[in-house]
């Protein structure tokens, strides 16, 4: 399980942080990335079965990262987004190549009592995908649709305002930890190492600032929204 993840949300975070480290700096090894991606899917998969959520749940919120990946890798300035349309992703895992209407179809029809899938909608439109929205350029019909999402994260079970203190991701705000134990002294003398920081601290740190970035677009997309709701 990931170390950070407590929603359906933070089981996909490693996956989105890998993509978006790609789109940063994207390599020309298209077999390579759907390998990769493959392996993070499963992880993912995986990680939302051990935290609770249902098959179906788990596939809806699927759905929605493969959309936003797919959307993101085709728009991507690498070697491979040309070849990338025979490893879509939404073919190989859903069997459709309509993702950018079917994503919003989905998000429609979400219940009330789908919250954390919702989640993973808005936050792959606050990550930017666009879907048929993109492709008719009506991005402000997608912004109001994004907005009425997560108006509806906002609200409790009575319709009123979700208390502001209370985070929609809270995990990425750090891990609430019991003091540590007192470490040996053999143990204390052990010293990071350029590899070390590499091997294990450096992804962790960049997963945090992933983190750390949604955090700041969803709250200054709650900001806006408060007034409107009250």
């Amino acid at each position: 399980m990931s170390l950070f993840a407590t929603s359906l949300a933070d089981a996909f975070m490693p996956l989105i942080a890998y993509l978006r480290q790609f789109q940063q700096a994207p390599a020309n090894d298209t077999p390579q990335l759907a390998a990769n991606v493959d392996r993070l899917i499963a992880d993912a998969r995986r990680t939302a079965h051990d935290l609770g959520f249902t098959e179906a749940d788990i596939d809806s919120a699927l759905f929605a990262v493969v959309a936003w990946a797919d959307e993101a890798l085709l728009a991507a300035p690498w070697g491979g987004a040309a070849e990338w349309p025979r490893h879509l992703l939404q073919k190989r895992y859903f069997n459709i190549t309509n993702a950018g209407v079917d994503f919003f179809t989905r998000l429609e029809a979400l219940t009330p009592q789908q919250l954390p899938v919702r989640e993973v909608y808005t936050l792959c439109l606050s990550l930017g995908f666009a879907g048929r929205y993109g492709y008719e350029r009506n991005l402000k019909a997608r912004e109001e649709i994004q907005r009425a999402s997560m108006k509806l994260l906002l609200q409790d079970g009575e319709g009123l305002p979700a208390a502001v203190d209370e985070h929609l991701f809270p995990d990425g705000y750090g891990l609430n930890l019991p003091p540590p134990r007192p470490e040996p002294a053999s143990r204390l003398r052990w010293r990071f190492t350029s590899l070390s920081f590499q091997a294990f601290i450096a992804p962790l740190v960049g997963l945090a600032l992933l983190y750390l970035l949604y955090h700041v677009t969803i709250w200054q997309m709650v900001d806006t929204l408060l007034p409107q709701i009250k």
